[in-house]
């Protein structure tokens, strides 16, 4: 670039001239920081949400599930964790008939 052209440039334009930024680098020097605090920002939602949703399944489902189902939800609640899965699935027993 000609010196003659350079003074039609704005100066944050020249210094990006002198240190060759092009892309992101041209908009922050810190394109790292934005992408931390985007995931931050993600798994604070994250988090959030978790939280919500056990609050709502504790509070309604589950209530909604015991009165639905009685006894047999209440069975299955004790063999089966909420959140984490087993390794192996569960089936109730069947109950022995004499006929």
């Amino acid at each position: 670039m000609k010196s003659t052209e350079r003074h039609h440039l704005k100066d944050n334009e020249l210094a990006h001239l002198a240190v060759g930024a092009a892309g992101l680098v041209q908009e922050r020097r810190g394109p790292i920081l934005g992408a931390v605090i985007a995931v931050v920002v993600v798994l604070a939602w994250a988090a959030g949400f978790g939280l919500l949703n056990h609050v709502y399944f504790l509070a309604s489902e589950e209530p909604g599930l015991r009165r639905q189902f009685g006894e047999a939800y209440e069975r299955y609640r004790a063999h089966v964790p909420r959140w984490i899965p087993r390794r192996s699935p569960w089936a109730e027993p069947v109950s022995a008939s004499s006929g």
